[in-house]
């Protein structure tokens, strides 16, 4: 019989930052960015600052030696630690790998929120990251946004590679770009294309009723890519690749979607300093016109929203 342990009683203290105080873990930008005379170059920046993050759970010593496993093929590798607070968990078991990506010199990460979930949907009770030179760490998760899909991690380590954010609002369709993540657990990869789109919305890759405003690219994204970097061609960090398009999302067929980072910037700034990400609302439902409305508006046409049905008690719902 399997036996889960609580992740509460496994993880150290959660690292926290003082509100107003989240921005800090982004640098501030220093002189103009450079633009680099090969790809080999740029690659040669980015890749040491992105990591392989694998998700696991704890079980009990008996359920660890399962003969089955091998059977099934099941992996029950777990990354070992060399550095920084890593070490070993002989009860800990791997279930998948995702990628991420180094925002700060002081080890705070950004990957996805479906990365640090397991196969049973539930949050992993323990993270390990990896970077490309095969240094292993523990990893907290500071904070955890399915609305967005992303995730903020943080290991104790100083003096890391990391990537400076991009103003994803200046992205447009043509620019190059680079994807770079662990793809199949083959390792650190990188590929290359452009952005095919901006602004990508309305496709139901999170969690319903998530937020959605997709950089598409046709760089080669797969399995394992999820929480990676997509760099602009000035080796900052434009996106975090999240999605692909394509058979039940098994392979790339040149569809495939990251997280702007403006957005990331605004969802870890807050994961940094409360854990989770506080949201206002209106009340009301929005819904898009359909041609019965506009002309029942006597409108040719109409761009916007309608305005649905007010939600029972929400903050526009007049109180008596």
């Amino acid at each position: 019989m399997l036996c889960f342990l609580s992740p509460s009683s496994l993880r150290a203290e959660v690292p926290r930052l003082p509100a107003g105080q989240g921005a800090v873990i982004f640098a501030a930008p220093s002189g103009a960015a450079p633009v680099y005379p090969s790809d080999a170059d740029l690659i040669d920046t980015v890749t040491p600052a992105v990591v392989s993050v694998f998700p696991a759970r704890i079980v009990e010593g008996a359920d660890a030696e399962n003969p089955l496993d091998q059977f099934f093929n099941r992996d029950r590798s777990a990354p070992r630690g060399n550095g920084g607070d890593g070490g070993s968990r002989e009860n800990e078991r791997v279930q998948g790998v995702g990628s991420g990506v180094v925002i700060s010199a002081d080890g705070w990460i950004v990957t996805n929120s479906h990365v640090i979930h397991l196969q049973n949907g539930k949050q992993a009770d323990a993270i390990s990251v990896e970077f490309a030179d095969r240094r292993r760490y523990d990893a907290e998760i500071v904070g955890d946004d399915p609305l967005t899909d992303l995730a903020l991690l943080k290991i104790k380590a100083t003096g890391l590679p990391f990537l400076r954010l991009a103003d994803s609002d200046s992205v447009r369709v043509g620019d190059p770009v680079y994807a770079v993540g662990n793809p199949f657990k083959i390792g650190i990869t990188a590929t290359k294309g452009m952005v095919s789109a901006v602004r990508r919305a309305n496709l139901d890759l999170t969690t319903r009723g998530g937020y959605e405003s997709y950089i598409q690219t046709d760089a080669a994204i797969n399995p394992g890519n999820s929480g990676g970097v997509l760099a602009d061609r000035h080796g900052r960090l434009a996106g975090i690749n999240t999605a692909i398009w394509g058979a039940a999302g098994r392979f790339n067929v040149g569809i495939g979607f990251a997280i702007p980072s403006n957005l990331v910037r605004n969802v870890v700034t807050q994961l940094a300093e409360r854990g989770q990400v506080e949201r206002g609302f209106f009340g009301w439902q929005i819904e898009e016109p359909l041609r019965k409305d506009i002309e029942a508006a006597g409108l040719v046409s109409m761009a916007g929203a309608k305005l649905g049905q007010v939600m029972e008690g929400g903050p526009q719902r007049r109180r008596d």
